[in-house]
């Protein structure tokens, strides 16, 4: 079984790979990071916890699920646990899926999504 999970984690990221045409995850990381943190603003891995910063840590955790990436490995790249990131990425698609009930937060995924 631990042979099969390991096998499908390297699939996984073999596809992810060949999706973004040859840069490497951490390289594609950065690139969305940057990407949010001229969108908010601020520092995105800032330890701060008000609008801004969670937004931004959440929809940076929804574009990199909507990649392929794995909560785990979502997780490692945010430096929070996997539990963190499902909240996020389900804060993330609440928003994403009602704007109307949030427009603040609405305006920064369509920043974020149209700059990347």
């Amino acid at each position: 079984m631990e042979e099969r999970c390991e096998a499908v984690q390297m699939l996984q990221e073999s596809i992810i790979r060949s999706i973004r045409k040859g840069t490497n995850d951490e390289d594609y990381f950065q690139h969305l990071a940057d990407t949010m943190t001229g969108v908010i603003g601020e520092d995105v891995f800032s330890k701060d916890q008000s609008f801004p910063f969670v937004i931004g840590r959440s929809f940076l955790a929804y574009k990199l699920s909507q990649e392929g990436y794995t909560e785990y490995q979502i997780g490692r790249l945010l430096g929070k646990d996997h539990s963190t990131i499902n909240y996020l990425k389900k804060k993330a698609k609440e928003i994403i899926d009602a704007p109307q009930y949030n427009r603040d937060a609405f305006q920064i995924w369509e920043q974020f999504n149209n700059s990347i």
